[in-house]
């Protein structure tokens, strides 16, 4: 990385900080950025975080706890990429997000405040089974699909997962609340793809022209079955766009 900030390590900037570097990985942030209110992700560059990420918003800030992440205002360049951890999942607090074209924002799960969000066209917020195909954490069991020699069934989360081959098997259980969705998706039994992660976003107002995915993984086994979707829910006072979700 060009910036590595370890755990337990201080690095205090401007109150608007832009990550610029050149290399791989522009800023790896596992310790504590200090006197930051707004974050800025340069053009093309990568951002990884760790679970032990902290912010403090002033200099003269005593308390804040690991993981949880509040600015003023996030913007992601085109091209840019804020990338949690395997098996980490993001909590920000935000007054204003703005992800331009082709950004990219990858969690586990999320749990997003903000007063105003803006997904451009060609921007992704991703819990996806093939986004974090490296992530144990990021599904569970409880729809998971059945083995069988002929093919596996897939995953069930919303609604029963697909039959296996010539309908040998029958899919996985449905499971979850349609009016308060807040639960993974499963895996596609032993062999198949990971099931999506869970969103939950509290914005105000939010404009999605870009990508809002928790889908579910294709298996990798070509007997295998597919994960289920993962959770999205949105609250807003206000929402357009021309986006998928």
């Amino acid at each position: 990385a060009n910036i590595k900030i370890d755990h337990q390590a201080d690095l205090i900037t401007s109150s608007r900080t832009q990550i610029s570097g050149k290399g791989t990985i522009a800023l790896e942030w596992a310790g504590s950025l200090r006197g930051v209110r707004d974050f800025v992700v340069g053009q093309d560059r990568v951002v990884l975080v760790h679970p032990t990420a902290t912010i403090y918003n002033s200099i003269d800030q005593v308390n804040a706890t690991e993981g949880e992440l509040s600015f003023a205002n996030v913007e992601l360049y085109a091209g840019s990429t804020v990338r949690y951890a395997d098996n980490v999942g993001a909590k920000i607090d935000v007054g204003n997000m703005d992800m331009k074209f082709g950004a990219q924002l990858a969690a586990d799960w999320f749990d997003v405040a903000a007063t105003s969000m803006h997904l451009e066209v060609g921007s992704t917020m991703t819990s996806s089974g093939h986004d974090r195909s490296l992530s144990e954490e990021l599904d569970i069991d409880l729809g998971s699909g059945s083995y069988h020699s002929s093919g596996d069934s897939g995953a069930g989360h919303g609604s029963y997962g697909g039959e296996g081959n010539s309908a040998a098997v029958g899919g996985g259980q449905p499971y979850g609340s349609l009016y308060h969705p807040d639960m993974p998706g499963s895996r596609g039994g032993s062999r198949g793809g990971k099931g999506g992660g869970k969103m939950c976003i509290d914005a105000t107002d939010v404009i999605n022209d870009g990508i809002v995915t928790v889908n579910g993984a294709s298996p990798d086994h070509s007997n295998g079955g597919a994960g289920s979707g993962g959770s999205v829910w949105i609250e807003s006072k206000h929402m357009e766009g021309f986006g998928e979700a």
